[in-house]
């Protein structure tokens, strides 16, 4: 079953490989997942969850409250 941005055909394919891996939050928590279940590395996938969740914080949070000011108190 082909991913939202594969259906909407945003991915870029190189070489059969999803160049979206490296940026996907979810992608990365799976990896920390597996390697929880399976004993594998746990510290690379756990790093990636939160430098992603850090970046996606500091980029949406001020996008949303500046959105909600401009709706609601008419700035």
């Amino acid at each position: 079953m082909p991913s939202l941005l594969e259906a909407r055909g945003l991915v870029n394919h190189l070489g059969g490989r999803r160049v979206v891996d490296g940026v996907d939050l979810s992608y990365h928590l799976a990896q920390a997942f597996r390697g929880v279940l399976l004993g594998g590395p746990v510290a690379g996938p756990l790093l990636g969850v939160a430098v992603l969740s850090a970046v996606m914080l500091g980029v949406l949070v001020p996008l949303d409250l500046r959105l909600l000011r401009r709706r609601v108190l008419g700035d």
